[in-house]
């Protein structure tokens, strides 16, 4: 039923080859192992693979699925709790092993040209005030009213300076206290500049803190918010 060119013959052929023995160690010598653990590591890559990360999700697979079928052999699917179990308690000690195993194996394989690093992020709301936020592209469309601004005053002049309630000023006058109003202005567009970077925007109270779009909240709404972006980065040890 599985085309002999179909990704999960050569997914199990390749993890085949992994050596699993710390991951039977991991399990107690005294307890019995009621499901395969290898069996159980390859159903996890499968489901990473073809968007299944739920252990609800992978187990509901695992009855409909003949490629799932096809890696437990004649194995029972393992029910959720079994998959959650095994994720959380067995694994975390050497997924990182058996993972860089894997990683060897496609670059021998060719399956792999190991140029590229993949990146995971998360996005981390900020206490910051939603309404402080400076943007990139109206700060440059300011800027660029500014500079043409600074230009026209050019042609202005005059002699006398004056002061108080009643005093006509000159055109020079007016002119030298707009000039210090757009340097004043210019200071504050290159100081929000600076704090860009390669991000679209910014919040006046944490700057660090970028506004962003966050996931649903429960009553389905999706909404702006400050936040950042962290992310984490996993490159195998090859060597």
């Amino acid at each position: 039923m599985i085309p002999a060119d179909d990704l999960v013959r050569l997914l199990n052929a390749v993890m085949e080859r992994i050596d699993y023995s710390k991951l039977y160690a991991a399990y107690s010598r005294m307890g019995r192992i009621e499901k395969s653990p290898k069996r159980l590591f390859k159903i996890l890559i499968y489901g990473y693979m073809n968007g299944l990360n739920s252990s609800r999700k992978l187990e509901r697979a695992c009855r409909r699925d003949v490629n799932l079928m096809y890696l437990l052999g004649r194995e029972k699917a393992p029910d959720h709790a079994t998959i959650a179990r095994f994720r959380s308690e067995r694994l975390t000690e050497v997924v990182d092993n058996l993972f860089t195993q894997l990683v060897r194996l496609l670059a021998a394989a060719d399956e792999l040209s190991l140029t590229s690093v993949f990146i995971d992020g998360t996005k981390l709301e900020a206490n910051a005030n939603r309404y402080s936020f400076v943007w990139k592209k109206s700060t440059q469309k300011n800027e660029e009213k500014l500079r043409k601004r600074l230009k026209a005053l050019q042609a202005e002049c005059g002699l006398v300076f004056v002061h108080g309630k009643g005093q006509r000023k000159t055109s020079l006058q007016r002119a030298v206290q707009t000039v210090e109003e757009y340097l004043c202005r210019q200071k504050k567009y290159n100081d929000y500049n600076h704090s860009f970077g390669e991000r679209n925007s910014f919040s006046k109270t944490d700057r660090d803190a970028t506004f962003m779009r966050m996931k649903e909240d429960h009553m389905k709404n999706g909404q702006l918010k400050p936040g950042y972006n962290a992310y984490w980065r996993w490159t195998p040890n090859i060597s």
